[in-house]
């Protein structure tokens, strides 16, 4: 997936929101932030580096932030002249610029975020503050500061439709330590529009919309309701900066890209500090602005016999809140499947583009090598697989694929998906990561995650919800909810595990033993398998199960070696095997899924099932009907060599 994710920290730091592809000679390396000290995959790092995480040679990568909405309420009209001329903050501006930049709340803010930025010493950066507040000031001349193109007024750049302007702020600076003690300061630049949104926007379905072309001749267009809002072209990020500082030069700051990473999409209700919060009594220290909804001492603080922090009482009485999405489709341009081809087999050859990891820009390796900074607060692995059905659908047939036929509800009044389509519901059409899995997915016995609270119906009457081992360091979330107790979000903190008998992920599936090895082990066509099943402990989390893997994977089994056809699977299942020049084919799948392939793959081949660790040691043990025919077998050797010895013992006696 994406090399930087939002809310996960340790993802970010020295990735976000690099987009920069460019080594700087060393008298130009301060013009560009300096990226082989401060941009984690930089363009100087060559294969020897490179090699390791499977990224491509001199590549610069990052973690690029576009947002396609950010809402704020409110009634406010903000008008320059009076909020930041008249007070000082700003130097006056032509009379005609002071109407284009008027904009009345509620509003809609669009943005690229990226980086290195115009450096903040340099003339080429408007007079501002770092957190907006008071507030950035305009430049003084668009010729010479920030991207002429941004202009208030520009009609190529900013839409009628909803008075889309520019935005003031225009970024801020990362400033902190890096592990090895080295001071990191990493200047953003966030190139935003404003638009008013009318009152409806709250209380009405609307639909937003944005178009992304990668490339030279790329560009941002935004759209609300199929009206055009704003328009970022790739040539304004890519035309190199002559900066200056008190009007001596200081070097060239190189061309940024528009993102051409693999991306994920974040859905939230996010609240912070810089967005139009009133801090007033707060920069004079009269008043101690706390902002925790649970202490009332946040929501009073008197000044001059008025209530300052009453606009917080009053939002903190509104929470919990929610907004509704009626859908989220992504599309792609035919003409870019082809170039855009991923890594591995996680396409095999379907939908071109999409992906976790495509070739121009590999991401798996990185990312398997830096698990712990990728693991969320309610997840347990750096990517939660999706399965394909199981929402409870009460005999509903449109609940299940709705109008895109992508399933149906099953006798066990639960989503049952057809090929090619998974999620929940069955509306998501299957590509990517979830494409090449597909068949993996279709063998499996339980693994679905699920919450234990008693309430949740994810593993149904055939399966159980087991809870997974927990972390003492790893927290998880909650969502307040209007009626009832607060609510676990995220998958879950169980894991489903299947009566005799049912498989799938959550164990609605009646099993039979008929194709579940030949699906995912063409090797086995022909073999009888094995009796009884043997799958991996259900309270295992992500981690854990990778583990298993690697114990598996990395020890004899039978004699000084893995058994071929183990061997094979392990191959299958990991990221670089050893010897191979790829990723195996359902290495991106899932830690469940992949610890069940090879935990199923030992026994079919020895008997064994070693399905759990002891103390980071492998615990094995016969198991299912190989016990009872191996028993069988022993003791039918030891009476014929009884039988034998009699009839030797008794020719003797003769």
């Amino acid at each position: 997936g994406n090399l930087g994710r939002a809310t996960v920290q340790d993802s970010t730091d020295f990735m976000w929101p690099f987009a920069f592809d460019q080594c700087p000679a060393k008298d130009e390396a301060e013009a560009n932030q300096n990226p082989q000290r401060q941009q984690a995959i930089n363009a100087c790092l060559g294969t020897n580096w490179t090699k390791r995480y499977g990224l491509n040679p001199h590549q610069g990568r990052g973690a690029v932030e576009i947002d396609i909405l950010e809402a704020m309420p409110g009634s406010k009209r903000t008008d320059y002249r009076t909020d930041k001329v008249e007070p000082g903050y700003c130097s006056p501006l032509p009379e005609e610029e002071y109407l284009e930049l008027m904009v009345q709340q509620p509003t809609l803010f669009t943005n690229l975020i990226l980086a290195p930025g115009i450096p903040s010493e340099s003339d080429q950066r408007p007079n501002g503050t770092d957190n907006g507040y008071p507030a950035d000031c305009m430049p003084s001349d668009w010729s010479k500061q920030w991207y002429k193109e941004l202009k208030p007024g520009n009609r190529m750049t900013y839409g009628p439709a909803w008075a889309t302007t520019v935005n003031d702020r225009w970024g801020s600076v990362i400033a902190k330590d890096r592990p090895d003690g080295r001071p990191v300061r990493i200047q953003t630049d966030e190139l935003s529009a404003v638009s008013s949104l009318p009152s409806h926007a709250f209380v009405e379905p609307h639909l937003f919309k944005m178009e992304w072309k990668a490339g030279e001749d790329g560009y941002l267009r935004f759209f609300l309701d199929n009206e055009f809002l704003y328009h970022v072209d790739a040539f304004t990020i890519r035309r190199q900066v002559n900066l200056t500082k008190k009007e001596h030069p200081m070097g060239t700051l190189f061309s940024r890209q528009l993102p051409e990473e693999p991306m994920s999409m974040l859905l939230n209700v996010d609240l912070s500090t810089i967005w139009n919060w009133d801090q007033t009594g707060c920069l004079s220290g009269e008043c101690d602005c706390c902002t925790d909804c649970s202490d009332m001492k946040c929501w009073f603080c008197l000044v001059d016999g008025v209530n300052q922090r009453d606009w917080l009482r009053r939002l903190c009485t509104t929470l919990p809140t929610h907004y509704e999405i009626d859908y989220v489709r992504i599309y792609q341009r035919k003409a870019d499947l082809a170039k855009n081809q991923s890594t591995s087999a996680e396409n095999d050859g379907y939908v071109g583009g999409v992906g976790c990891s495509p070739a121009r820009a590999p991401t798996q390796g990185w990312i398997e090598r830096h698990r712990s900074n990728y693991y969320a607060p309610y997840s347990y692995e750096p990517l939660e697989p999706v399965y394909a059905g199981g929402a409870v659908c009460h005999g509903n047939h449109s609940f299940c694929g709705s109008l895109h036929e992508g399933g149906s509800c099953g006798s066990t009044g639960r989503c049952s998906c057809n090929f090619g389509w998974t999620g929940p519901r069955c509306l998501a059409k299957r590509a990517g990561t979830s494409r090449a899995c597909e068949a993996l997915e279709a063998s499996l016995v339980g693994g679905m995650r699920c919450h234990t609270n008693g309430s949740d119906s994810t593993c149904g009457p055939h399966g159980q919800c087991v809870p997974l081992t927990s972390r003492w360091d790893r927290a998880n979330q909650t969502l307040l909810q209007i009626d009832g107790p607060p609510r676990e979000v995220g998958p879950g903190n169980g894991r489903c595990r299947c009566e005799e008998g049912w498989g799938d992920p959550h164990c609605g599936t009646a099993q039979t033993q008929a194709g579940l090895f030949t699906q995912v082990w063409p090797w086995r066509r022909g073999k009888a398998p094995v009796g009884g099943s043997c799958i991996p402990d259900a309270s295992f989390r992500g981690e854990e199960l990778e583990e298993l893997i690697a114990a598996i994977c990395g020890r004899p089994l039978q004699g000084s070696r893995l058994v071929r056809s183990v061997l094979e699977v392990c191959n299958q299942v990991q990221w670089k095997p050893e010897g191979s020049d790829d990723a195996g084919e359902y290495s991106r799948c899932g830690a469940w899924p992949r610890a069940a392939l090879v935990v199923e793959a030992v026994h079919q081949d020895t008997g064994l099932c070693c399905k759990r660790l002891i103390d980071g040691e492998l615990d094995c043990q016969e198991h299912g009907l190989s016990f009872y025919v191996l028993l069988t077998f022993v003791l039918a050797i030891l009476s014929l060599m009884a039988c034998f010895g009699s009839i030797a013992q008794a020719r003797l006696r003769a």
